[in-house]
């Protein structure tokens, strides 16, 4: 299988060529000149000129060595590429939700990329078919069906760009060439939405041709019905990278989420208790709650329909307004009749915010 980088690529920009041919040429020619000063000044006696032609020789030598400085300035001779090193961030398949892949652009393998990389993230895929089957079983016959229910859909959009440029030098036993390579980059969108198209995570990855993975492989996998290895060019490479940096950090928005759901759980408004004249309720300033605000406390007579004996609703035991808001889910009211706290309500008694 043909790797996707080599070592034996060098960044170069515009015209700098192998520095390597470039000074074994300079020495040459220091040597020649320096031989050639030499013997000029020894054979040629003074009068006939012989300092001049040394001082000239010289002169042309520093010239030539200064000269060959400023160009190995120029031309010092670069590292290796290293390789870019990516790696999925692994996470329990299905942890994150079920996903539909809505939109996926990008080269020949990103179907199968996007699966792999999605599921190895956290992610369910759902096939679209799978779905649509499921669906008509439940209409047909009022079961669950056998897939599992969408929860998320996944667009994807890829754009590609040219990179870096490249030396590669190729050694065939005593004999080398030379051929410029140019690094392809990838930029992948990721947006994960629900199924009522409200956005959940989105995120923007870049990836190099000029990469390496961990915790993923495309070694030895076939692709469709074919049992060939698919070997992959450098866009296929690029698009991975981005792919993967994108799904680890979509994939962290949607833990982050989750988290934080289970660490905030779902308060359910109430009256906490009542004591020396006052209610407390459950609320505080997390929910927003401000002085003045007003509750109904709920559970009073039912209201039901005369003709078919429906509840309809049900009237609120009384109305409660916020003196005083104490923390994070505590605040204290007064009744807005003149009564007994008492007489009309109790602890537990659910209450809602009147619009």
């Amino acid at each position: 299988m043909r790797r996707s980088w080599d070592k034996r690529y060098a960044p170069i920009e515009s015209s700098v060529v192998q520095p390597m041919f470039r000074e074994v040429a300079q020495m040459r020619a220091i040597a020649t000149l320096l031989i050639l000063v030499v013997l000029i000044s020894v054979s040629l006696p003074a009068q006939a000129g012989g300092k001049d032609w040394l001082g000239v020789g010289l002169a042309g030598l520093i010239l030539l060595l200064g000269g060959g400085n400023n160009d190995n300035a120029a031309c010092v001779r670069q590292q290796p590429i290293q390789p870019e090193a990516v790696a999925v961030v692994m996470r329990p398949t299905g942890s994150l939700g079920d996903v539909v892949i809505r939109d996926c652009s990008g080269p020949d393998s990103a179907q199968f990329a996007v699966t792999d990389i999605l599921t190895k993230t956290g992610w369910r895929i759902i096939n679209d078919s799978d779905r649509e089957a499921g669906e008509q079983e439940r209409q047909r016959y009022g079961t669950a069906g056998s897939s599992a229910r969408v929860t998320h859909y996944a667009h994807i959009t890829t754009q590609f760009h040219d990179g870096r440029l490249a030396r590669r030098w190729n050694r065939n036993g005593g004999s080398s060439t030379e051929e410029d390579v140019r690094e392809i980059i990838c930029v992948v969108d990721l947006n994960i939405t629900e199924i009522s198209g409200a956005t959940v995570a989105t995120a923007r990855g870049i990836g190099s041709s000029w990469s390496q993975f961990s915790n993923w492989s495309w070694s030895g996998r076939h692709w469709g019905y074919s049992q060939e290895t698919f070997t992959p060019q450098q866009p296929d490479v690029a698009f991975w990278a981005a792919l993967i940096r994108a799904c680890n950090q979509v994939s962290g928005q949607r833990a982050g989420q989750a988290a934080q759901a289970t660490a905030t759980p779902q308060v359910k408004p109430c009256i906490a208790e009542i004591r020396d004249g006052f209610i407390y309720i459950n609320l505080g300033s997390a929910q927003g709650v401000q002085e003045g605000d007003r509750f109904d406390v709920m559970g009073g007579e039912p209201i039901k329909d005369p003709n078919t004996g429906e509840v309809l609703g049900a009237l609120a035991k009384c109305q409660i307004r916020v003196d005083r808001v104490l923390g994070d889910r505590l605040s204290r009211c007064d009744l807005v009749v003149d009564d007994y706290p008492g007489r009309l309500c109790k602890a537990g008694d659910p209450i809602a915010p009147v619009k």
